[in-house]
């Protein structure tokens, strides 16, 4: 029950710091680079006008800090709805966020200029917040780039000089894409930085970890139970399965530096990592697999031998089958704490900075395993690290979507372990 209670804190904690990261995206060229900050982002639209061309760009209403300060709520109040001009700290392109210095009613329905100081637009509430939509502001595009109906309501940045009237002539516009956090690699700004590259190098660890701890470790748990003569070399192989199964995560970093970088060349790649987490989860399999053996009774077996059956028959359609929940219990478990790990991955040169994918090939479908990688509790330790407030909400919105890995995996344990169950008849 403490237990529970303190999950429950950790993740309400994780959830209030990090949650609506998880969900607020932001928009991207399809280059794949981020508005700039001399950059507007929003729709475009068409409206003729004796301002314009035909064309304006709508951006997203702004939440408005420090509102309060600079009015009161009655004066505040007094403006919803009516033009205003906002004077505070700009955001970039992306961000929804400004801070507020002053607030005045306008006296013209658009804005009269452009300014990296003020924001021109219609006040309105929503709850406790304020906000403000921007008016339209009207673009006049450069002679070498026509734009037709396709672009309308489509999401654009609009790369601009300085411009003290409008209308506004622009460098570029380019169409922008929505990424969110789970589809965005990480970056120096934390508003574009995302997990996809972590994500994507836990999951292919873990999977490199499983192909090597699942099958070896099944078959030495087995090997141990059924057929290893009870001698004093068995005992203390057993003595030392259950000392690795406590060595601390770092010694294992250390061993698989010395053997699997330096001594077989492996470099610091996806296949090291996996064989050193293998390595690690491996004790713990064949523990599991050994437990799970020794609930089946006695008389199981001397049944299937009086029927005439083999060693090999016995352990194939009897043993293993009916041992088998408690041996996908210990090897989830297992895998859970291999997805966790972070000491050996940095002890053989993991990264905290990629940008990439690992390389995917037809003609060479195991490129991946020599690339670079890095996993999701070595980008939370390096979100964590940087002095900026926002990196530590990304870190506690990576940490969320790694505790659901974790929770996930042990959820799935034990429904194989209840549907293998029922299926028993003894």
């Amino acid at each position: 029950m403490l237990a529970l209670c303190v999950l429950a804190m950790l993740f309400g904690q994780l959830v209030y710091e990090g949650g609506g990261r998880l969900f607020r995206g932001h928009y991207v060229n399809e280059d794949g680079f981020s508005p700039k900050i001399n950059e507007l982002a929003g729709t475009l639209q068409n409206h003729s006008s004796d301002y314009a061309t035909g064309w304006e760009l709508q951006q997203r209403p702004l939440v408005i800090r420090n509102a309060e300060e600079h009015a009161s709520i009655s004066e505040l109040t007094a403006l919803i709805g009516k033009k205003v001009d906002i004077e505070g700290e700009v955001p970039s392109a992306g961000i929804s966020e400004m801070e507020c210095s002053s607030i005045v009613i306008s006296d013209v329905e658009l804005p009269k200029k452009l300014s990296k100081l003020s924001v021109h637009g219609a006040l309105a509430q929503s709850g406790s917040s304020w906000l403000l939509t921007p008016s339209p502001i009207a673009i006049l595009p450069p002679d070498d780039l026509s734009l037709d109906k396709t672009w309308l309501g489509t999401q654009a940045a609009v790369g601009f000089g300085i411009a003290k009237s409008l209308p506004l002539k622009t460098k570029s516009i380019e169409k922008l894409s929505f990424q969110n956090f789970f589809a965005s690699k990480p970056s120096s700004k934390a508003e574009e930085a995302g997990i996809l590259t972590a994500l994507v190098g836990s999951i292919l660890v873990v999977g490199v970890t499983m192909l090597l701890a699942v099958p070896l470790g099944v078959a030495a748990g087995v090997w141990l139970e059924e057929y290893a003569k009870k001698n004093w070399m068995t005992a203390l192989i057993e003595i030392n399965i259950a000392n690795l199964a406590g060595v601390p995560s770092i010694v294992w970093g250390l061993m698989a530096l010395g053997i699997f970088v330096y001594f077989l060349d492996l470099g610091r790649s996806i296949l090291t990592a996996g064989l050193t987490l293998g390595l690690l989860v491996l004790p713990i399999v064949i523990m599991a697999t050994r437990e799970a053996i020794r609930t089946i009774p006695s008389h199981i077996r001397e049944a299937s031998y009086a029927c005439g059956a083999t060693k090999w028959q016995t352990v194939r359609y009897h043993v293993i089958p009916y041992s088998m929940g408690g041996i996908l219990t210990g090897t989830i478990i297992g895998l859970s704490r291999a997805i966790g790990e972070t000491a050996p991955l940095i002890t053989i040169g993991a990264l905290t900075f990629v940008t990439s994918l690992p390389a995917f090939s037809w003609s060479n479908p195991f490129a991946w395993l020599n690339s670079g990688f890095t996993v999701m509790p070595i980008q939370i330790f390096g979100w964590v690290s940087r002095p900026q407030e926002d990196f530590r909400e990304n870190a506690a919105a990576a940490s969320i979507v790694l505790l659901i890995l974790t929770l996930a995996l042990n959820a799935t344990a034990i429904y194989f372990r209840n549907q293998l169950r029922k299926k028993i008849k003894w």
